[in-house]
């Protein structure tokens, strides 16, 4: 009876090991899933607010460094910088001066509540210039989307040496005239009150994307911004006049992919063709998406087909900065892709 009794302890105490080993697996793996970090050590360093995505279960890569566009934020682009950090990239956003936290009244960071690109820029070339230092060995990239991509330009033109690669999600390089009656409205009003915004809502949305669901997610969010003052659209109306004289200035051994959409409402999408004839780089992809509007990057909504875009070819250049030459490029990454 003792022997018999004794077995059956056995077997409970081999069933009870087993489970606490699924058990700490299962919280591994919880842990190690990708995560967002909206106060990261890097953001008080440089006292800017920024959004940090890693996987501690992946072997980093490279740096990812994400620019959002003119009424969006950092958070934005949390559904394509999980899934980068999954694939071992330290991704890494800021909001940009007059964007997101900046406005937000309860934030640390309320000091530049209106629009400036130029000191959004030297934010860009900040936060770099930490990740170059702090990751001494992993490529360094930018990715922009509409006016984070026309910055994204204006910091690889200044400071080539610091990043590997450029990433031009519908980069703003020309807008489209798109006249709404209640934009119109807005705009008279500045007459009685030079410092009122203009409400761009009715513009986000018919104009932000070909998916319905992105507009709305942009007014549901509080961090968006859906209105802008004539002298917020006319500094930025300059710094995009500016992209496409600085755009030669980038040296031709960055590579760079351009990604657009062929429905794009916001900006003139063939204005591509005019960048890429000033476009020096000897490593030149452009992905076109037939019938797709101009977010695609920050959404919630990003289509897997774009996610893969844009992680193929990070994954691909980072595989060359570390240790193969330029002219190993394959054939399929040097010409425009259908």
């Amino acid at each position: 009876m003792d022997l018999l009794r004794h077995l059956h302890i056995g077997k409970v105490w081999k069933l009870l090991t087993v489970a606490l080993i699924l058990l700490v697996g299962a919280v591994n793996r919880v842990q190690a899933e990708p995560t967002r970090d909206d106060n990261c050590p890097t953001a008080h360093e440089l006292g800017l607010p920024l959004s940090c995505w890693t996987d501690a279960s992946v072997q980093p890569k490279a740096v990812v460094v994400l620019i959002h566009g003119l009424l969006l934020h950092a958070k934005s682009f949390d559904v394509l910088g999980k899934n980068l950090a999954s694939q071992g990239f330290i991704v890494v956003a800021p909001d940009l001066r007059g964007c997101g936290r900046w406005r937000t009244p309860t934030s640390e960071y309320q000091q530049s509540p209106k629009l400036d690109h130029e000191r959004s820029c030297e934010d860009i070339l900040a936060i770099t210039h930490k990740m170059k230092a702090e990751y001494p060995g992993l490529p360094v990239f930018l990715v922009g989307e509409s006016m984070g991509a026309a910055l994204a330009i204006h910091v690889g033109a200044n400071q080539p040496e610091l990043i590997n690669g450029l990433v031009l999600s519908s980069p703003a390089i020309k807008g489209q005239v798109a006249i709404l009656p209640k934009a119109v409205y807005s705009a008279m009003k500045l007459f009685s009150n030079p410092h009122r915004e203009i409400d761009l809502s009715t513009y986000v949305k018919h104009c932000s994307s070909d998916d319905p669901r992105v507009p709305q997610e942009i007014f549901n969010d509080p961090l968006a911004r859906t209105g802008l003052s004539m002298r917020e659209l006319l500094r930025s109306r300059n710094t995009v006049k500016q992209t496409l004289k600085l755009v030669s200035r980038i040296p031709p051994q960055v590579p760079v992919l351009v990604i657009q959409g062929s429905a794009d409402r916001t900006l003139k999408a063939n204005a591509v063709m005019l960048l890429l004839t000033r476009l020096r780089s000897v490593d030149q992809t452009v992905k076109w998406f037939p019938g797709r509007g101009h977010v695609l990057l920050e959404t919630g909504y990003i289509q897997p087909v774009t996610e893969e875009v844009v992680e193929s070819w990070l994954s691909h250049q980072a595989s060359l900065s570390r240790g193969y030459h330029s002219a190993s490029v394959p054939q399929e990454h040097r010409h425009a892709m259908e």
